[in-house]
């Protein structure tokens, strides 16, 4: 009961923040075509390689956009929860760690959103987002096999694809429910050991 307070009041200060800043959602909208224009012009040659299936370079690329999108706005609302937990403990409405001034708070929540970024864009360019699987070097394929944003994208290119397999579509979505169950009980300790350092 407990995690569904939390989680209203969670979703509650968003959707007033949304509300507050309607511009947000635009960019969140507009963002997404700016990468297909901007990567479908750059990589339209794409297509002339042989070994290259498919029609359209955009037909290709929408799906790890979607996937892209999706990730990036993940990564950034877990960094609005960490904000809320330094501006709660600087305020003295969250303890902070012991001894640590008001200060290493907002250093702390500068270093997680940078390495957010650090993280997600090799996620990006280490997987078949923007290029076919069997056209990456060999070293990126294997490395491929194990990102989640590559299981994210062959999941959405194989669910829209004419003659989908769902049997790769139920494996992918697996995997990446596997990984969050994974992720939250990671987290979940994670922030427990932290409450008992206090």
């Amino acid at each position: 009961m407990q995690t569904l307070k939390h989680t209203r009041a969670f979703t509650r200060r968003r959707t007033l923040e949304l509300l507050r800043q309607p511009w947000f959602v635009a960019v969140t909208l507009v963002q997404p075509v700016v990468w297909l224009l901007l990567f479908g012009a750059l990589f339209r040659k794409v297509v002339e390689i042989s070994g290259f299936h498919g029609g359209s370079y955009i037909g290709f690329l929408m799906p790890g956009v979607v996937v892209m999108t999706a990730f990036f706005s993940a990564g950034w609302t877990g960094m609005s929860l960490i904000e809320d937990i330094n501006r709660a403990s600087s305020t003295g409405c969250w303890p902070r760690p012991r001894g640590a001034p008001p200060s290493a708070s907002a250093a702390w929540s500068r270093t997680r959103s940078r390495s957010s970024s650090r993280l997600l864009l090799p996620l990006t360019f280490l997987s078949a987002t923007f290029m076919q699987r069997s056209l990456l070097l060999g070293w990126i394929q294997w490395v491929a096999r194990f990102n989640a944003m590559n299981w994210a994208v062959d999941a959405a290119r194989a669910a829209i694809s004419s003659g989908a397999d769902l049997s790769l579509v139920g494996s992918r979505i697996g995997f990446l429910a596997a990984l969050s169950l994974a992720c939250s009980a990671l987290a979940t300790r994670a922030f427990g050991v932290y409450q008992r350092s206090l």
